[in-house]
């Protein structure tokens, strides 16, 4: 049996192949050979959408299943699974769900007619291949990448979840530069960029772009001056004191997460964001629109009657995630087919405009149903199964599969 770099990776009833990724791996059989797929076996159910693996070419075989404890026996167990359906070679494809450890692949690999395989220990990092054609990941933080109360570490139900160090992982073995899109404040979103050894990062909704250090202002006309940063200047207008008496009852500024912003204002409520848009440009606020950013679960008892709560950010009129993400791709010279982007809000859409695929993460149409509708009509967009930062893993390995093949 002969071990390959490459994988055949059945994800949402697609095949495509698939390079090495992550330390643990799982193991598929393609006729004559049995190739390595990336998938990570450090929890079966957390990644279950992406451990679907085809095995195809000619003879296939009937479904094998079986789940590794990490335990020797059951080491020698997968082996002979795999090697039994190695053995049948009756129908032309099939699909089987399978996980195994290093351990299990390290007694796979050393086996070809009973002789070891010379050179073919397991490599945590395998070399990346210069034709990935995948440049950029475009990522939003807030119930995309990290799970329930900002935890990179939290899937949607609050296990521990390796998923989203992977998908960042990943990109960072195939040569991917990730840049953070987020509504949030600029010294945290600058802290996880920091985490993550990631240059460039996008802050308050678009309203800057960081570059190599650099800041870079998406807002206009409007510019940190003499008369203070640019969320003094939006205070001074009047239109934040306006909307929240519009909107008493439905519209509350989001403590205490509003403090200390340098660009909006933001909000937390339940409103129509092109209502407030037009009510905006009918007060003399045409300068500024009103960005959807996404659902919270903080809410006062003002606003505890309301089906759903959302953020909002009051932001220049020119300030968006997309503006933000198509400036990084023309200084980078990203192409759109090079680029994807991941997030779960409307204002997230927006960058499916410039980059090659947007992924939805599951929990996003969950949480907004309505989003099916704002994505009929833009054949560039995906809806993973999975939520959070396994969405994230499932985009990241799904365009890196679909680029390779």
């Amino acid at each position: 049996m002969l071990v390959a770099r490459d994988a055949i990776l059945h994800v949402d009833g697609r095949a495509s192949v698939a390079r090495l990724a992550v330390q643990d791996v799982a193991v598929a059989v393609a006729a004559d050979d049995v190739v390595v797929a990336e998938a990570g076996a450090q929890d079966v159910a957390q990644a279950a959408a992406l451990s679907d693996l085809v095995v195809a070419g000619a003879p296939a075989v009937q479904p094998a299943r079986h789940h590794s404890r990490r335990h020797e026996e059951d080491a020698a167990g997968a082996v002979a699974a795999v090697e039994r359906v190695v053995a049948d070679r009756r129908t032309t494809t099939t699909t089987f769900r399978y996980f195994v450890t290093s351990e299990i692949w390290r007694l796979l690999a050393s086996r070809r007619d009973g002789q070891p395989l010379a050179g073919r220990d397991y490599d945590p990092a395998p070399a990346v291949r210069e034709d990935a054609g995948m440049r950029a990941l475009y990522v939003d933080l807030d119930g995309t990448l990290l799970g329930p109360d900002g935890s990179l570490l939290r899937a949607g139900d609050k296990s521990f979840s390796l998923a989203g160090v992977r998908a960042l992982e990943a990109c960072h073995r195939a040569g991917v530069e990730v840049v953070l899109m987020s509504g949030r404040r600029k010294v945290t979103v600058a802290e996880n960029a920091r985490l993550f050894h990631q240059p460039a990062y996008i802050y308050e909704a678009g309203s800057c772009l960081v570059l190599d250090g650099e800041e870079i202002w998406l807002t206009g006309e409007l510019m940190p001056n003499e008369h203070g940063t640019i969320h003094d200047q939006i205070e001074a207008s009047g239109a934040p004191a306006m909307l929240l008496e519009r909107y008493a009852g439905r519209l509350e500024y989001h403590d205490p997460w509003h403090h200390g912003r340098e660009v909006s204002h933001l909000f937390r409520g339940l409103v129509d964001a092109r209502e407030v848009d037009a009510l905006l440009e009918q007060e003399g606020y045409g300068g500024l629109r009103l960005v959807d950013n996404g659902g919270v679960h903080r809410r006062s008892p003002a606003l505890v009657e309301l089906d759903d709560v959302r953020a909002y950010h009051l932001v220049p009129r020119g300030a968006s995630k997309a503006g933000a993400v198509a400036r990084h791709m023309r200084a980078r010279m990203i192409a759109p087919e090079d680029a994807i982007a991941v997030g779960d809000s409307r204002e997230d859409l927006e960058t499916a405009a410039h980059v090659g695929a947007f992924w939805f993460v599951g929990n996003a149409l969950k949480r907004d149903p309505t989003l099916r509708a704002a994505i009929a009509a833009r054949p560039n967009v995906h809806i993973a199964e999975a939520t959070h930062g396994a969405g994230v893993y499932e985009a990241v390995v799904t365009t890196l599969a679909m680029r390779d093949a």
